[in-house]
């Protein structure tokens, strides 16, 4: 289920977050806006659509173990992780996985229906019940695409169906 939501946080505290995030150190990937060309399965994404222009990355948490440098950035990520608990769908939160944050640079010659490449956290046969938060700092260019399809690396489909194309909105998750 893909849920929409804007004003997410008091327009204060989404100010402090996106001078949290300015301040942060973070690695850029030229190449790709995953760590990696190919998924864990050796499986590469290509099809018209995208167009990979790479990100800049900076990984507050992973694995349940928050990275030292960045453990004041993440208690004060502790309201937003708090509405991310009460407010997705028919969640039973039992913890967090990863937080991380992406910067993925301005394209303003690509054409609109452009996208990096898809991904998705766990791949559907594995039996993970999860939830996924994306959080919008700033307005910007450049929709977020959701697809009906999730990531199999089993099946490829030459071609994937878009569900929601979702504009980068301050305060927006």
């Amino acid at each position: 289920m893909i849920v929409v939501k804007d004003d997410v946080v008091s327009s204060e505290y989404s100010e402090k977050i996106l001078n949290l995030v300015s301040g942060l150190d973070y690695l850029f990937s030229p190449e790709t806006t995953m760590t990696k060309e190919y998924d864990c399965f050796g499986k590469s994404y290509s099809d018209q659509y995208i167009y990979d222009n790479g990100q800049s990355v900076c990984v507050i948490m992973y694995d349940e173990n928050v990275h030292e440098k960045y453990k004041t950035q993440y208690e004060a990520l502790q309201p937003l992780i708090e509405y991310a608990k009460q407010n997705i769908m028919g969640a039973e939160i039992l913890g967090i996985d990863r937080i991380k944050v992406n910067v993925i640079k301005c394209q303003p010659d690509s054409p609109s229906f452009h996208y990096n490449i898809p991904h998705k956290d766990f791949p559907d046969f594995i039996e993970c019940k999860h939830h996924s938060m994306v959080y919008y700092c700033e307005d910007s260019d450049g929709d977020t695409f959701l697809f009906e399809q999730f990531h199999n690396p089993l099946e490829t489909p030459d071609q994937l169906i878009i569900e929601k194309r979702v504009s980068p909105k301050k305060n927006r998750a």
